[in-house]
């Protein structure tokens, strides 16, 4: 898989499995994709954050090194939406 460019990819270009968007993204419905999307384009310290927590989920090593590599993980770490 190509991890080149993340902050022009979110966790959208990665997975359509619905399971794991709703663990990313509470009540996710298809319907907010293109609002969660835009917003994580627009912020790429949230996107950073998703982009790890999916990484961490399905096991990929290889995403989190690009991720640590491409973000500023100190900020990543620190974001909580909630």
């Amino acid at each position: 898989m190509n991890y080149n460019n993340l902050r022009g990819k979110t966790v959208f270009d990665f997975t359509t499995d619905e399971a794991i968007l709703n663990k990313l993204f509470p009540n996710y419905t298809e319907n907010e994709k293109q609002k969660i999307s835009s917003c994580l384009q627009s912020n790429p310290v949230e996107n950073g954050f998703y982009l790890w927590g999916f990484a961490e989920m399905s096991g990929d090593g290889e995403l989190l090194q690009a991720i640590e590599q491409q973000f500023d993980m100190n900020a990543v770490y620190a974001f909580d939406p909630d």
